[in-house]
């Protein structure tokens, strides 16, 4: 019955030995290292390449509202009912128009700087979660390191209980538990060999191409100021303020063309015939020149004043998008902050309880050698040092992922973004 139950035992172990070699096989890598995840996240992420186009078009924009200064060319070509056909070139020139001209190119540059914010805060989200991204990859790359050294330490614990037994100081039953354990184990490993693809996959869809993740992360990245002034320092640096910021001013701007639309607008005007002709010849080209005063005011100046008022109220609305939005930043850094200062004393806790596990196990070899510990005892004091050394691999991860979102927040990774404007 013990050769049969084994038999099975090891049939589950090489199936789950070919699963593990199935999860391994794994793309070429083009690069390692955070410094790589990130400058592939810059240049080829599809949400960068799109904000860097319409940052293109704003700039055209604002060239576009500089050029409403030049003269306007018209040409007019008429028939009217005393048979006469013409043609007349007209050129006008703004001399005063209400401020008009001048509100639409600071307008124009205000949506431009807009568009800057808008562009850096794209950034830094795509460098923040590409950075986490690579810690989660990196955590799960530790701790399937962790659990490839329990599946080794299991084959050792069976290989020593089965010298035992061959020289009948232990039973068969100590061999079963020693390969249901080391089945365990196995299983274990397969699950974080998926778990570190999926990690991969995740990485790959902000990098846009594969990064091994085998480089720890640089010490300097996680370097962070004083956890009393991150969230304050976040709120001043945050990109995302910056732009409901500016969408204030633009409703100030947007206030004041309210206004200058309803006033009236002053044209210098040159006119020429180009072509003339009646019904008895033609008459010459005539050369006309001129100052033109020229508004209207739509619905006696009562539609005006409306727009004037919703763009008084779009002022105030702006205002408090940029309380809201202070008030969000403030909450997610202080949020981060608190989890960063929490996982350093859980990483603490782990490091100190892997010590006191590798301890416990190695006692426990001593005593089982001795007669003074059971198998079981043992194989439990195995397990518990693990799964604490997986434990604190996942403390670990978390605390750099945390560590790296402030840091991008904080602006600490905007050299990587690249100069793709």
């Amino acid at each position: 019955m013990g050769s049969v139950r084994t038999r099975v035992l090891g049939a589950v172990i090489g199936a789950l030995c070919l699963a593990a070699t199935a999860w391994g096989q794994e793309a070429p890598m083009t690069g390692d290292g955070l410094d790589v995840a990130l400058n592939f996240a810059a240049i080829g992420h599809p949400s960068i390449k799109s904000q860097v186009a319409e940052l293109k078009a704003l700039g055209s924009d604002l060239k576009s509202a500089e050029y409403k200064r030049y003269p306007a060319l018209t040409i007019q070509a008429q028939t009217m009912t005393n048979n006469q056909n013409q043609v007349v070139a007209v050129v006008q020139q703004p001399l005063w128009v209400g401020g008009r001209i001048d509100g639409g190119i600071e307008q124009a540059d205000v949506g431009l700087r807009i568009g800057r914010a808008a562009l850096l805060d794209v950034r830094r989200r795509v460098m923040e979660e590409t950075s986490a991204a690579y810690a989660t990859l990196r955590g799960a790359l530790q701790r399937l390191k962790a659990a490839e050294l329990n599946v080794g330490e299991h084959e050792k614990l069976k290989g020593l209980v089965s010298r035992r037994v061959e020289g009948g100081v232990a039973s068969n039953a100590d061999i079963l538990l020693a390969e249901s354990r080391l089945s365990q184990a196995i299983a274990q490993r397969i699950q974080l060999k998926g778990a570190v693809s999926r990690a991969r996959s995740d990485l790959l869809a902000l990098t846009q191409q594969p990064v091994a993740g085998n480089e720890p992360v640089p010490a300097h990245l996680l370097e962070l100021p004083e956890p009393e002034r991150m969230a304050e320092m976040i709120v001043k640096t945050s990109a995302t303020v910056e732009q409901r910021i500016l969408k204030v001013e633009d409703a100030r701007i947007t206030s004041r063309l309210a206004v200058a639309s309803m006033m009236p607008a002053l044209y210098a005007k040159v006119e020429q015939n180009v072509y003339v002709a009646e019904r008895y010849g033609e008459t010459p080209h005539e050369t006309r020149f001129g100052v033109v005063l020229q508004g209207s005011v739509e619905g006696l100046g009562l539609s005006g004043w409306k727009k004037v008022k919703a763009s008084d109220s779009r002022i105030d609305a702006a205002r408090k998008e940029v309380a809201a939005a202070e008030n969000d930043v403030r909450r997610q850094a202080e949020a981060l902050v608190t989890d960063i200062l929490s996982l350093r004393q859980v990483v603490r806790s782990y490091e100190l309880l892997v010590t006191s596990t590798e301890e416990t196990l190695a006692s426990f070899l001593r005593q089982y050698d001795a007669g003074r510990k059971s198998w079981v005892d043992v194989l439990n004091a195995q397990r518990e040092f693990s799964e604490a050394r997986i434990s604190l691999e996942q403390a670990r991860s978390s605390l750099e992922e945390a560590s790296l979102r402030l840091a991008a927040r904080l602006g600490q990774l905007d050299s990587f973004t690249g100069g793709n404007e």
